[in-house]
């Protein structure tokens, strides 16, 4: 149902996802399938976390050739003149996830579902309403799917805290750094550190036990 944005009125569907990650669209798409109209409410682009772990894929694929290379030259491969270009793998890889955003919403569309670009926000409406760039929208079911994002320290707790990242930081580098600290021995640490370093950037892994630092 369509509704005229000059008259205020509330837009209803019967499903509402709130959060275009994997698991947004999959219970998207499932309660489609079942007769559901359903709209799929997201701020940034569709794949969530998913498009980022394979962004890290192509990361990781591009440090695994690096390190074959060590080994070209005991097989008579001449690898002295090899150039490693930052900008040349992050441009390929924004393509590449940029493609996947465009299949994500096609399949939407595919399925007949709504995609509204905006954050959300609760209102105190008597049905389960939630306002999107000044227009509302119910449903009698609303999934959140919005995942989650990770606590970044201020200045007041960590001096220097403002010039660290997060992993989603990572993928907006426009330059390899010359070095780099990864806070964190998780598994997207610890790959993110193999990354850094295996691709040329002087790296540390520091670990949540006291006294304890890793260097790669």
């Amino acid at each position: 149902m369509a509704s005229d944005p000059t008259t205020g009125e509330t837009i209803r569907f019967d499903f509402l996802v709130i959060g275009g990650g994997s698991g947004g669209l999959a219970g998207a798409r499932r309660a489609s399938e079942l007769g559901a109209k359903t709209a799929v409410i997201e701020s940034h682009k569709l794949g969530g976390t998913c498009c980022l772990h394979l962004s890290s894929q192509v990361m990781w694929n591009a440090a695994t050739h690096a390190e074959y290379l060590h080994d070209h030259s005991d097989y008579g491969f001449d690898v002295e003149n090899v150039h490693f270009s930052w900008k040349t793998l992050k441009t390929k890889r924004d393509a590449y996830v940029s493609r996947l955003n465009h299949i994500y919403r096609n399949n939407l569309d595919k399925a007949k579902i709504q995609t509204i670009e905006g954050s959300a926000r609760f209102t105190n409406d008597p049905e389960p309403t939630v306002e999107v760039n000044g227009r509302k929208y119910t449903a009698p079911h609303i999934l959140i799917a919005t995942g989650g994002k990770p606590s970044v320290m201020g200045e007041n707790e960590i001096p220097g805290a403002s010039l660290g990242i997060t992993s989603d930081g990572f993928f907006e580098l426009e330059t390899l750094p010359k070095r780099s600290v990864v806070v964190g021995a998780g598994y997207i640490a610890v790959e993110m550190a193999g990354i850094l370093s295996t691709l040329g950037s002087k790296t540390s892994l520091i670990i949540r036990q006291t006294g304890v630092r890793t260097t790669t």
